[in-house]
């Protein structure tokens, strides 16, 4: 009996290791000069070939303090194979923060909320942690990695891709629905984005883009 138990604990742990090395950083909002149109988010997404089915708090969110105790856990979720996941950071999101994101990214997104501190504009670190605060993924940037230069803080970052502003057409990346900003001195002070929230390559095309130059940006434990 003691044996089955045992084996039984390291299959779990197994199980859960595996699970954790399947999921990575794919994209993140980190907001702009006045109005954000909805809160900083990341995007999680199952890049392995099994099912993820996770509890309330396996998961923890942070940005730099990289801490369980600091960082929000992240609401339960199940990812099946190259599905994505929006987490919104806001320990207080309620249906409108939701809404808010909707009218911006358009309907039909898997997207969750979470607590855990702002991502800043001009440099930070996005932390995706288990439960012993563990590192399951990691990314940092500083602005002029997130910012494409013609368009100034109008651009998600396309993680998978490397760390480059979104670009419309690649990677399902489009041009969100224009909401109000009047500090970007933009035509109607109305502000659009580009990205794909909840929109990956499809695994052959993530085959051909490589990930030797987003290994070099990430930290795993």
């Amino acid at each position: 009996m003691k044996w089955t138990m045992f084996g039984g604990a390291l299959l779990a742990s197994a199980f859960a290791v595996s699970a954790s090395a399947q999921l990575e950083i794919t994209e993140v909002y980190v907001g702009l000069d006045g109005e954000d149109g909805t809160d900083d988010w990341v995007e999680i997404t199952n890049v392995g070939g099994t099912t993820i089915t996770a509890a309330a708090g396996d998961y923890f969110y942070d940005d730099e303090s990289m801490s369980i105790i600091d960082g929000g856990p992240i609401p339960a979720f199940t990812l099946d194979p190259n599905q994505s996941l929006v987490i919104l950071v806001s320990s207080d999101a309620d249906q409108a923060a939701f809404q808010a994101f909707s009218a911006v990214w358009g309907p039909g997104k898997r997207v969750t909320a979470t607590g855990g501190g702002g991502l800043s504009q001009s440099a930070d670190t996005v932390y995706l942690l288990d439960s012993s605060n563990g590192v399951v993924d990691s990314y940092d940037y500083v602005g002029a990695d997130v910012y494409d230069p013609l368009f100034p803080e109008l651009a998600t970052v396309d993680v998978f891709s490397g760390g480059v502003p979104s670009e419309i057409g690649v990677n399902g990346a489009y041009e969100s629905t224009p909401f109000f900003n009047d500090n970007l001195g933009l035509p109607n002070d109305e502000a659009t984005l580009v990205g794909s929230p909840g929109t990956v390559p499809e695994p052959a095309t993530a085959a051909l883009l490589g990930l030797g130059g987003l290994a070099m940006l990430r930290r795993r434990a």
